[in-house]
C-alpha cells in the first residue's frame, strides 16, 4: 500500500514537472506578455498615483501655509489697526457696526486694550458710544477681569464698568456675581448688582427678579426694577401685567 501511494506521488510530481517544462516552451508567449505588460501597467499606475498622492499633498501643504501666512500677515498689531481705521471711515451704520463686530470676534485677549485705546482716540470724531460698547461686550467674553480693570481706568468708568459686568453675566452668571458681591463694600445696595440683573434678565428672569428683590430700596433697586420690566414686555403685556 506505502509503495502504491509513493508510486503514486512520483507520478504527480513527474507530471507538474513535464507540464511547466511544456509551458516553458511553448512558443506562444502573449500571456505571459500580457501578464507583464499587466503588471508593469499595473507597477506604472502604483507609481502615477503615488506621485499624484504626494503632489495632492504638496499642494495641499503649501496652500496652508499660504493661507496661515496670510491670516498671520492681516492679525498683526499694525493690521489690526489699519481695520479699524477702515471701519472708522465706513459711512453706513449697519456696515460699520457689522465690519467691528467681525473684528472684535476675531481679536484674542491681549489684544483689545489696543484696540480700545484706538477707538477712544477715534470716537471724538463720531461720538459712537453704542460701538465702544462692541468691543468692551467683546472683551468681557474674552477676558473679563481685563476689560473691568480697563474699564475703571479710562473714559466714564462707571458706565463702560457696567456694559462689561452685564455681558459678563450673560456669559457667565456665576462668576460675575461673584465678582459683583465680592466687590461690594458696605451696607448699602450693591452698584454692580443692577448690571448683573440687566445681563441675566433675557435668558433666567426669575433669576434676575431674585436678586432684584434682595436690594433695598435705592436707585440701584429702580433701575433692577426698569430692566425687569423691560425683560417682562418682551415676553408680552400679558405677562408684564401678570
Amino acid at each position: 500500500m506505502k509503495a502504491h501511494k509513493t508510486i503514486l506521488t512520483h507520478a504527480a510530481v513527474f507530471s507538474v514537472g513535464i507540464a511547466l517544462a511544456v509551458v516553458a516552451q511553448r512558443p506562444d508567449t502573449g500571456a505571459s506578455d500580457d501578464s507583464s505588460d499587466a503588471g508593469k501597467r499595473r507597477v506604472s499606475s502604483s507609481k502615477t498615483s503615488g506621485s499624484s498622492t504626494a503632489d495632492s499633498e504638496s499642494r495641499s501643504a503649501s496652500a496652508r501655509e499660504r493661507r496661515d501666512g496670510q491670516e498671520s500677515s492681516s492679525h498683526t498689531p499694525e493690521a489690526i489697526a489699519q481695520r479699524l481705521t477702515d471701519i472708522a471711515k465706513t459711512g453706513d451704520p449697519l456696515d460699520r457696526q457689522a465690519a467691528l463686530m467681525d473684528l472684535v470676534k476675531r481679536l484674542g485677549p491681549d489684544e483689545f486694550a489696543a484696540v480700545a485705546d484706538q477707538y477712544r482716540e477715534m470716537d471724538h470724531v463720531r461720538g459712537g458710544g453704542g460701538e465702544y460698547e462692541i468691543i468692551l461686550r467683546g472683551w468681557a467674553k474674552a477676558d473679563p477681569l481685563a476689560a473691568l480693570e480697563y474699564s475703571a481706568n479710562h473714559g466714564n468708568s462707571r458706565e463702560n464698568t457696567s456694559t462689561v459686568l452685564a455681558a459678563w453675566a450673560g456669559n457667565d452668571a456665576a462668576a460675575a456675581e461673584q465678582w459683583a458681591l465680592a466687590n461690594h463694600k458696605g451696607d448699602g445696595a450693591n452698584p454692580h448688582l443692577p448690571s448683573i440683573i440687566r445681563g441675566i434678565a433675557a435668558y433666567d428672569l426669575a433669576h434676575a427678579a431674585r436678586h432684584a428683590e434682595s436690594m433695598p430700596n435705592s436707585r440701584e433697586r429702580g433701575d433692577a426694577m426698569e430692566t425687569i420690566a423691560r425683560a417682562l414686555f418682551v415676553q408680552g403685556a400679558d405677562a408684564a401685567m401678570a
